[in-house]
């Protein structure tokens, strides 16, 4: 999948990307398994942006979006995911929601309810 990614939207060898979604929220594509299955790793018509993370001779990163710099998501997205990397990944879950662990997916449309509360016995 990272040699498709690289090859279609024509980044070099070296270069450092992965993917994001619409809230700057990074994939990971590097930590998955070697083998691992796209069809478990992306969620069904969700749209990803491909972003190159370019670390700076001063040790910090530098995030370019892989779109048109007059694209208006260019310099949204930028900021969502550099805020990403600061906070780190466990902040990007809303309140009360607890993230889908990597290489589990829920399907779309699916919500799975809370455990019951056990009964005490009277």
């Amino acid at each position: 999948m990272l040699e498709y990614i690289r090859k279609k939207c024509k980044l070099g060898t070296f270069t450092s990307f992965d993917l994001c979604d619409d809230s700057g929220a990074l994939m990971g594509l590097f930590q998955l398994k070697t083998y691992a299955y796209a069809t478990e790793q992306f969620e069904h018509k969700k749209t990803y942006y491909v972003i190159v993370l370019k670390t700076e001779s001063d040790k910090r990163v530098s995030v370019l979006p892989q779109l048109n710099h007059e694209n208006l998501l260019y310099l949204e997205l930028k900021t969502k995911v550099k805020e990403y990397l600061e906070a780190g990944p466990e902040s990007t879950s809303p309140p009360g929601k607890v993230p889908t662990p990597p290489g589990k997916v829920t399907p779309p449309g699916k919500i799975t309810p809370p455990p019951a509360a056990k009964k005490g016995k009277k």
